[in-house]
């Protein structure tokens, strides 16, 4: 296997939502630190950093699951008494649980049980609720000290010596290169969507044969849930094509209103007009059942969740700031001509001045041509089109 040294950006939230003074370290430069909280996107390699640093410490640090931390008594794992312990997955609690906060209430209430000992914990960037979070974690940190850090993107290096060590690829440049060539770099910078791609691809380094059957094969694997304990914290999870419809629909609303993401947070913790809690950015029709709303905005936040969309490098945590995962996969998923737009207050407040980052400076196009341009009509979901209001 191969081993690359991850580093990390400290997380230093800001009113505009960006991060000043960015400076990335080595993960390994925090081992001193009493507590930190490591967050990152789906795939992004917090469960493999957290066991090679628990690896490094030896017999003075303890792994455990964040599953297992809340549910096992500290009288039955002595093993956690006295050391460093590496808590991964907050976000796979939260997952099954209707308030998100309950499930950082039963890790703080472990850790004051064992007497606060240092610790790590990892946590999907889009389920962190960012300074609450945090301010509540300091009450059960040593001396009430806690960082917040987010997990670097691979590097262009680091993909690389990954792709040459896979045994899968026969020609570990020219897959690189044909990835880069279809618009896929981004994805390049996630472990796990890196693994997904050559997974696609296959030992013979065969894409498919065109720029939609390529979209389409990388939409449907982001769009999987790829950890057991989020899938199986769901029982009646929607299927991908639901995911996928309801990733299109925000991505449509984005690319028109020209906001670069939206906010997984409630609209009530929204703090940053750009980034739209869902409630503001596709809020229910009126006449729509109560049921029906939640349900729908239920499976939009799935979908922020998923590997589709990710947080930008650069940009602070605290709010849940969400960006499509790539452009180009934002104007795929975006439904298609003939498809009507749901009117909301966020979108007739903002003009349409996103344009395709994909076309020559002069000749870039209107988000809305780009939309019926590149969508593919199979992933239209067909049950809320009564419902919707073309915009004017």
């Amino acid at each position: 296997m191969t081993i690359i040294d991850r580093t990390c950006t400290e997380v230093q939230g800001s009113e505009n939502g960006f991060d000043r003074n960015r400076t990335a370290r080595p993960l390994a430069d925090y081992r001193d630190v009493p507590a930190y909280v490591l967050l990152g996107d789906p795939g992004a390699g917090k469960t493999t950093c957290f066991w090679r640093e628990r690896q490094r410490a030896g017999d003075a640090a303890d792994f455990v699951s964040a599953r297992d931390f809340v549910e096992f008594g500290v009288g039955s794992r002595p093993e956690w008494e006295g050391r460093t312990l590496f808590i991964d997955g907050l976000d796979e609690v939260r997952a099954g649980s209707r308030d998100g906060r309950t499930a950082l209430d039963r890790v703080r209430a472990r850790l004051a049980e064992l007497g606060q000992p240092p610790f790590r914990l990892s946590c999907r960037e889009a389920d962190w609720l960012g300074r609450n979070d945090l301010e509540r974690l300091k009450a059960v940190a040593p001396e009430g000290e806690i960082k917040a850090l987010r997990l670097d993107p691979l590097t262009s290096d680091d993909a690389r010596r990954i792709a040459r060590a896979d045994e899968r690829l026969d020609d570990a440049e020219r897959f690189l290169h044909e990835a880069e060539e279809r618009g896929f770099r981004e994805l390049l910078a996630n472990p796990q969507n890196l693994n997904t791609l050559i997974q696609a691809v296959g030992g013979g380094g065969r894409w498919p044969a065109s720029r939609l059957e390529t979209f389409e094969l990388a939409c449907k694997r982001l769009a999987t849930e790829p950890n057991d304990e989020h899938r199986l914290s769901l029982r009646e999870r929607p299927p991908e094509t639901q995911i996928m419809d309801a990733a299109g629909r925000i991505c449509a609303l984005l690319l028109l209103s020209g906001a670069p993401g939206a906010s997984s947070l409630p609209a009530s913790e929204e703090s940053d007009a750009r980034y739209p809690a869902i409630e503001r950015l596709d809020p229910a029709q009126p006449g729509t059942a109560t049921s029906a709303a939640n349900a729908m905005i239920r499976v939009q936040r799935l979908a922020l969740s998923s590997r589709l969309f990710a947080v930008r490098n650069g940009r602070s945590s605290a709010s849940q700031r969400l960006e499509p995962v790539h452009r180009h996969i934002a104007e795929f998923l975006a439904p298609t001509p003939g498809r009507s737009y749901p009117t909301t207050p966020f979108l007739a407040a903002r003009s349409v001045r996103s344009r395709s980052r994909s076309e020559p400076k002069g000749k870039r196009e209107p988000a809305r041509k780009v939309v019926q341009k590149q969508s593919d009509p199979r992933l239209l979901p067909r049950a809320t089109q009564a419902t919707e209001a073309r915009v004017a």
